[in-house]
């Protein structure tokens, strides 16, 4: 017997698609955690992820918004990462928005090399930039936890936001 679902539909293109939210879509300060991935969110969706994954597996497509902004915080430094997310299966994700699986990059790290580094945050300088984009791997969706560092000394800092679980008929 199944259970119901709370999700919000929409129209996009004339498709009608299938939203679900969670505990963090809302712009999150991340400060004073140093130690790679040191500072964790866990994201809770307002349904169990029977069915989140049920609704993955049975549209053409999912899609997640991931934004990262910062000042003197890197998503990767010297190769290692210092910030990630959690597939819905508990495994540490090697890419960010935009980006392919296995890449370990972001999206402009993957578009004709749009960015200095693998990513805009990677500069790790203090000028505030970004790194966002589309996560569009059904195997990885939706995210489950949020993990940031190199926010523990002076002068560095980010933000993150996390949109609600799209997905398509």
């Amino acid at each position: 017997q199944a259970l119901p679902m709370i999700v919000q539909c929409d129209i996009e293109e004339h498709t009608a698609i299938t939203l679900i939210g969670h505990n963090s879509e809302v712009r999150t300060h991340v400060d004073g955690f140093e130690n790679p991935g040191s500072y964790s969110k866990n994201v809770t969706y307002w349904n169990s992820m029977e069915q989140v994954r049920a609704v993955v597996n049975r549209s053409s497509r999912c899609k997640q918004h991931i934004k990262y902004e910062c000042l003197g915080s890197a998503i990767r430094y010297k190769g290692e990462p210092r910030a990630w997310w959690g597939t819905w299966d508990g495994r540490q994700a090697d890419y960010w928005g935009g980006a392919s699986p296995g890449s370990g990059k972001c999206g402009c790290g993957e578009s004709a090399g749009t960015c200095s580094r693998t990513c805009n945050c990677d500069a790790n300088d203090l000028t505030w930039r970004e790194d966002a984009g589309y996560l569009m791997y059904k195997d990885d969706l939706p995210v489950t936890q949020l993990r940031f560092g190199d926010t523990g000394h002076n002068s560095e800092e980010g933000y993150y936001a996390l949109g609600k679980l799209i997905c398509y008929p």
